[in-house]
């Protein structure tokens, strides 16, 4: 009997071992269950999030659509390339040169008659060369036009000529092919890239840069998902 007792207590902690291990692996496999809801519920509150991201981005975009709308057109016209902006005014005929007012600095422009309130006075969208960009007077059928002939410190499209006047629009800012043959490599380059980030603009979808930073990350951090990321 004495030989009995010790194993059925070497068997009852076995038994007990056995349990305790059991219990282990089930306890591993709720929490493993428990770790995958609990990332699952993360997706779907970061979808949310994100949904809603995009609804209030969309929202500000139709607000911004609204408003520039409402805008009037400007007092002149006006066109660009990557590297200048020509600007023309309607003068009355019988001014002459010297009844311009002309004031041109590296962000800032005004321009008009003497004596009256300037029909340019604001904040241009980018920054001028000052002492590049010149002002002519001609006369035209009706009248005269005063054109400005600006020169833009490097490269770049302005969305307007005078920041919280009417934008232009998307398709005029397409660049002559017949110039981007006439440049360099480097500028045609950045000419190119310019059209492409204003068609994807125009689309909706990423910049070239941000599609570069993308790709970096996506290479540094594989095992995350950067196709819906927006960079500042």
């Amino acid at each position: 009997m004495s030989q009995e007792k010790p194993k059925k207590k070497e068997i009852d902690e076995k038994t007990e071992k056995n349990k305790t291990e059991e219990e282990k692996k089930e306890e591993k496999k709720e929490e493993k269950k428990t770790e995958k809801k609990e990332v699952k519920k993360e997706e779907k509150e970061n979808e949310k999030e994100k949904e809603k991201e995009k609804e209030k981005e969309e929202e500000e975009e139709e607000k911004e659509k609204e408003k520039e709308e409402e805008l009037p057109d400007p007092p002149y016209e006006w066109k660009q390339q990557p590297d200048t902006a020509t600007v023309v005014l309607k003068i009355p005929e019988k001014i002459r040169g010297k009844n311009i007012n002309y004031k041109l600095t590296v962000t800032h422009l005004t321009v008009g008659i003497k004596g009256e309130d300037p029909i340019i006075d604001g904040e241009l969208w980018g920054k001028a060369e000052p002492e590049d960009s010149i002002w002519t007077l001609e006369s035209v059928k009706g009248g005269k036009e005063l054109t400005i002939n600006l020169v833009k410190r490097g490269n770049g499209w302005w969305d307007s000529f005078i920041k919280g006047h009417k934008k232009m629009k998307q398709e005029d800012m397409v660049p002559d092919p017949i110039s981007i043959s006439d440049m360099d490599q480097e500028s045609a380059r950045e000419v190119n890239k310019m059209v492409f980030d204003m068609r994807q603009k125009q689309m909706g979808l990423p910049s070239s840069d941000e599609l570069s930073k993308r790709e970096k990350l996506q290479k540094q951090f594989p095992q995350f998902d950067f196709s819906q990321a927006k960079f500042n």
